[in-house]
This record gives structure tokens, C-alpha cells and sequence, in this order.
């Protein structure tokens, strides 16, 4: 018999779930799955030229190894941000800024 006031154990999977949603990292989480597929959706060959940096107001910065690389990506990017929103299965990103570094 329960006395007055008492509750049943929540289930910690359920707690971690509203918390991740009432702070919104849900979306964090699967932006940060940007770099486990990175090479997978860029390419070995723009992989070893150009790395994910940081993801900001849902824009992702990538750093590039030459002006020329980026130029290229900069043809690729509706390409490059349409592929890995589909591979996480969310649009976490609107954007990608590319930047020599």
C-alpha cells in the first residue's frame, strides 16, 4: 500500500529525455553527429582538405586547407548541408561557412 504523497520511480531514460528537450540539446546531440559522418558524406578526398570546426546558430564552420578548396566547397555547400541533414535524419544545419584554418 502506498501512503499519501508517495510516487512511483520515473524511469531515468524518460527524465533525460525531457531534460535534453526543455534545454534543447536534442538538436545539439545530432549536430555533434556532424563529425562521425563528415568523411562518409563529404569524401575521403575533401575529408583530408577541409574538417568540421564548430556549429553555431545552426551554422557549421569548416576549416579548409586552401583558398582553392574553398572556392570549390563553396560550389558544394547546398550539396554538402542537403546531404548531412539527411544522414542525421534532421536539418541541424541551415548553413556552412568555410574558412581557411
Amino acid at each position: 500500500m502506498k501512503k499519501r504523497g508517495q510516487t512511483t520511480p520515473e524511469n531515468v531514460g524518460s527524465i533525460l529525455e525531457r531534460v535534453f528537450t526543455n534545454l534543447n540539446l536534442g538538436i545539439k546531440v545530432k549536430q555533434y553527429q556532424i563529425w562521425d559522418v563528415w568523411e562518409g558524406v563529404v569524401g575521403e578526398a575533401i575529408a583530408r582538405q577541409a574538417q568540421p570546426h564548430q556549429i553555431k546558430n545552426m551554422v557549421l564552420w569548416v576549416n579548409v586547407s586552401s583558398s582553392t578548396w574553398m572556392q570549390q566547397l563553396e560550389f558544394m555547400k547546398k550539396q554538402i548541408v542537403s546531404r548531412l541533414n539527411d544522414c542525421i535524419g534532421e536539418a541541424v544545419i541551415k548553413d556552412i561557412h568555410f574558412r581557411i584554418g
